[in-house]
């Protein structure tokens, strides 16, 4: 809010404090000392929730008694927010947080141990969906690193599966990257590496790593710390591909390696999550994803194109910084990092300002590339 709405707001608690004679009091009374509208703010209701507060906790009663519906539904009805189970004593509703690629989630309380929780449950009754959805939990239980998000619990319930997970009180890295120094970026991307590395030791790939599936959470001491989440579609590499079509593209475009938009699921490995990572920190530095348009120009960049230099788009970029970027985002998967703990260890070079691993591609090889993209045009220039 503005300054002045502000320096309002602070007025009228104040006197509605003095009126009540509550200026003494340790906990005045938020019904009181509150404007009215404040109650009706959606602001308010989730910030009071994000510090674990019960609506019974700061609501005025009279919003409570005209809203006995509350509990199980604070959207206005909305039936693709509602919560899809009553009476369950497993876990109680608190609001419904969004909607991933297999299942809505919804945060929850878990009575039991006293903690929320993150609970997704898959929107369809499909064998071979909750087939992979079980499989998701099952994949991320099998790693545990500080920056992966933890699964607690797979279970069914009135014929509906679902997954208890760790609940991030935070948002994605889209939410804060206006807040966040380059350094700060730098140093969020070296946990996500880390955290993938982890999963890559297990045996897993994510393939599909993007700023929408790193949440972030402010720490006490101010640091932001991610946590990689939804590993829908990641799988154990020395398994089957059975849960998989060849020829399909698996994973989100814009942050897709070639050897994904080419369908070449076979080719997937932990260096495909290595150019995901890339591509990740080519949208934190510069505001946009490699390859950008509509779907058919994004696949054909990403197959044949060589993304934009990012300096190009900001010329305070640093040069290393770059170079890391781009030996993530080679089209040939032997020219990238080996392994994401290579590119961790890259990444804090930069920050400890040491000299990097990874060199600029010479002359020698681009133009390489270029007579392997374009022969005819290359012999008929020369």
């Amino acid at each position: 809010i503005s300054e002045a709405d502000a320096e309002s707001t602070v007025a009228e608690v104040r006197q509605r404090l003095a009126d009540a004679g509550l200026y003494d009091l340790q906990e005045p009374s938020l019904e009181i000392a509150l404007p009215d509208h404040l109650f009706e703010d959606h602001t308010l209701a989730q910030l009071a929730r994000e510090l674990g507060l019960d609506d019974e906790d700061w609501l005025p009663k009279a919003a409570l008694e005209d809203d006995p519906d509350r509990p199980t539904d604070p959207h206005g009805g909305d039936p693709f927010e509602v919560f899809p189970v009553s009476d369950w004593d497993r876990y109680e509703f608190v609001e419904f947080i969004g909607r991933g690629g297999m299942g809505d989630v919804f945060k929850a309380k878990d009575p039991r141990l006293g903690r929320h929780v993150a609970l997704k449950f898959l929107r369809r009754d499909d064998p071979d969906q909750i087939k992979r959805f079980v499989r998701e939990a099952q994949v991320q239980a099998k790693v545990d690193h500080e920056n992966l998000c933890q699964v607690y619990e797979v279970g069914e319930v009135n014929g509906l599966s679902y997954i208890s997970m760790q609940y991030i009180a935070g948002g994605t890295i889209k939410e804060i990257a206006d807040m966040l120094t380059l350094r700060d970026k730098v140093a969020i991307m070296v946990d996500v590496a880390d955290a993938l590395h982890a999963a890559h030791q297990a045996g897993l790939i994510h393939r599909d790593i993007k700023p929408a599936n790193v949440l972030v959470e402010r720490q006490l001491d101010g640091r932001w710390h991610p946590y990689v989440v939804d590993f829908g579609i990641a799988r154990e590499i020395d398994t089957p591909h059975d849960l998989t079509v060849s020829g399909m593209v698996l994973g989100t475009p814009a942050f897709c390696a070639p050897e994904q938009v080419r369908g070449e699921n076979s080719k997937l490995d932990r260096r495909t999550d290595v150019y995901g990572l890339g591509a990740t920190l080519y949208w934190f530095l510069t505001g946009q994803s490699p390859y950008a348009g509509a779907y058919p120009e994004v696949i054909a960049g990403v197959a044949e194109r060589d993304p934009v230099p990012p300096h190009r788009l900001d010329r305070s970029i640093p040069v290393d910084l770059e170079t890391i970027v781009l030996k993530c985002l080679e089209k040939d998967q032997d020219r990238r990092y080996d392994t994401a703990r290579g590119l961790s260890e890259d990444l804090r070079r930069f920050l400890a300002r040491e000299p990097i691993s990874a060199r600029p591609a010479g002359v020698l090889y681009k133009l390489g590339k270029r007579v392997r993209r374009h022969p005819g045009l290359t012999a008929l220039t020369l």
